[in-house]
């Protein structure tokens, strides 16, 4: 009999422990669709689930503080084309921390995650797939990591001045990311999207990333930093870049148009342009339409032109290396730049001169 008491005993505290560690973790579970979340607090989706009724979002958050943990599941909306709206996540009111997570949301008619009213909430580990819209739209100051958005209706990825990193944008009807000015964007890797790879805004910073086979430019920006991206066969150029953009160390190859475009006020340097403006199109390693641009330490091979500056005056092109382009230097007069020597037969290169251009 004691022995037995002492088993009941044991299992009421296991039974116990067990509770606590369900219930103590103060999480509301979601189980049918839809679903209003209007207390803060935690909540977690319990199991796969989908949701027929137009125009009507799955789980609409109309708080801040709160996390939604989608568990590993699926949020199934009633198609890509039914209705006119309905996004499986939607925050209708001006709100704060939110954080979502860790789901697949798919076949919604809108937005996959419409969250412009949440300022420095959190995205992350999203599969947000074949919607109707943009996959996921974050507000100002908010952070999205580790999401892959594939086959949306809009861009993978949109969001106010934001940290973007990690992210897999890929076949989306639109840009890969568009980051508005001041936002961080690295590491993300974005691929055959039909318009832009990555929009950067003023100010932002573009950092290791991948852009193949855009729509248009592999990457666009305006008085941003661009470092050590790599851009290939994208139907635009691989950098568009306008006025007062750093654009360093990195490689164009490929690209349908020139590998490098710039405007007014750039620094280009220790970047790679390789064979941009196949076919029938027109492609420079570096192509400068503008004034008071530095041009320096680049290599370019392959292209149509080198460097084309035929059209603008009053920029400097120093101690770059070109072979093998059809043209390796355009430049005219009123621009700066150092000597360009040439190295096609081989040899010692005899010049100290350290503004001087190579072609070989």
């Amino acid at each position: 009999m004691r022995n037995l008491k002492y088993s009941i005993g044991s299992m009421l505290i296991i039974i116990l422990g067990m509770g606590i560690a369900c219930a103590g973790d103060g999480q509301t579970d979601i189980a049918t669709l839809p679903y209003i979340i209007s207390k803060p607090g935690s909540y977690i989706v319990t199991r796969d689930l989908s949701l027929t009724t137009l125009d009507t979002p799955g789980i609409l958050i109309t708080t801040g503080s709160i996390t939604l943990d989608l568990n590993g599941h699926t949020l199934w909306g009633p198609g890509k084309t039914a209705g006119v709206t309905g996004a499986a996540i939607g925050v209708s009111v001006s709100s704060s921390n939110i954080i979502v997570r860790n789901g697949t949301i798919r076949e919604w008619r809108s937005i996959g995650v419409d969250a412009m009213n949440a300022e420095n909430s959190q995205f992350e580990s999203l599969c947000c797939y074949n919607n109707g819209s943009y996959g996921i739209v974050g507000g100002y100051g908010s952070k999205i990591t580790g999401n892959t958005c594939t086959y949306n209706g809009g861009a993978g990825i949109w969001s106010g001045v934001s940290t973007i990193i990690g992210n897999t944008c890929r076949l989306n009807t639109g840009a890969g990311i568009i980051g508005s000015p001041a936002s961080t964007i690295v590491n993300n890797t974005c691929t055959y999207n039909t318009d832009v790879g990555i929009s950067g805004g003023y100010g932002s910073t573009i950092v290791n990333n991948c852009c193949v086979g855009s729509g248009s430019h592999g990457i666009s920006a305006n008085s941003s930093t661009i470092i050590g991206n790599t851009l290939r066969n994208n139907k635009g150029s691989g950098i568009y870049a306008l006025s007062s953009n750093l654009v360093r160390e990195n490689t164009c190859e490929g690209n349908q148009s020139h590998g490098i475009e710039i405007g007014d006020n750039n620094r280009v340097v220790e970047n790679v342009c390789d064979d941009n403006g196949p076919g029938a199109y027109l492609g420079d390693g570096i192509y400068v339409s503008n004034t008071k641009n530095s041009i320096e330490h680049n290599l370019m091979n392959y292209n149509d032109t080198g460097i084309d500056c035929s059209v603008p005056t009053g920029n400097f092109i120093a101690s770059n290396r070109a072979g093998g382009n059809t043209t390796n230097y355009n430049i005219i007069a009123g621009n700066v730049w150092g000597a360009i020597t040439n190295m096609t037969g081989g040899g010692v290169i005899a010049t100290t001169d350290p503004y001087a251009n190579f072609y070989f």
